[in-house]
C-alpha cells in the first residue's frame, strides 16, 4: 500500500491520527503499520465476512472494467451495431465499484449493445444480480433470489452504493 493510496482512500483526519499513533509507538513506516493492521483484521474476521471481496478481487475487477471499456469503446464493437462504451459510463461504473464496502463480493464486468456497462454477481442460475450502468449514472437492476423471488428496479447513482443494491448483493450470496 503506497502513501498516495492511503491518502487517497482514507479521510485526512484518520491519516493524521494514524501518523500520530505510529510516531508515538515508534513505528517509522505508517504504510507497513496499516498493512499489518488490515492483515490482522482480515485474519481474525474472515469468518465474519462470507464471500468477501478481497483487495486482489477489487484490483482484478477494476482491471476488467478498464479492459472491457477499452474493448467496447468503438461503435459496432460487437459487429451488430453496438453503441460505444463512453468515458462517462466507465467513470460512473468505476465510482460505483469504489463505493462498494470492504467484504462485498466483486462482480463480473460486461458491456451491453446500448453502450452501458454491466456488473453481475452470480452464485447459481437462480441467484444472480445484474446491474446496468448508464453514462448518466442510472443503475438499472434485475435479480433472481431463488426459484420464486425476483427484483427489478432503478436507482440514481449519487456517489454511494445504494443500500437496496448492497442488500441484493448480500442476498445473492446468502445461504
Amino acid at each position: 500500500m503506497s502513501k498516495t493510496v492511503i491518502q487517497a482512500e482514507l479521510p485526512p483526519d484518520l491519516v493524521s491520527r494514524a501518523r500520530e499513533f505510529a510516531s508515538k509507538t515508534g513505528h517509522s513506516d505508517l504504510n507497513g503499520l496499516l498493512e499489518i493492521a488490515l492483515q490482522d483484521f482480515f485474519a481474525h474476521h474472515a469468518a465474519d465476512l462470507p464471500n468477501q471481496g478481497t483487495w486482489a478481487d477489487r484490483q482484478k475487477v477494476f482491471q476488467a472494467l478498464a479492459a472491457q471499456s477499452e474493448t467496447c469503446a468503438q461503435h459496432n464493437w460487437d459487429s451488430h451495431g453496438a453503441e460505444p462504451v463512453t468515458l462517462d459510463t466507465y467513470r460512473c461504473a468505476y465510482r460505483f465499484l469504489e463505493c462498494l464496502p470492504p467484504g462485498v463480493p466483486m462482480p463480473e464486468v460486461g458491456a451491453e449493445p446500448d453502450g452501458h456497462l454491466t456488473l453481475e454477481w452470480y452464485r447459481t442460475p437462480s441467484r444472480v444480480l445484474s446491474v446496468s450502468i448508464s453514462p448518466e449514472g442510472e443503475l438499472n437492476y434485475a435479480a433472481l433470489l431463488g426459484d420464486t423471488s425476483r427484483r427489478t428496479g432503478s436507482e440514481k447513482f449519487r456517489n454511494e452504493a445504494p443500500p437496496d443494491l448492497l442488500h441484493l448483493i448480500r442476498r445473492v450470496f446468502a445461504k
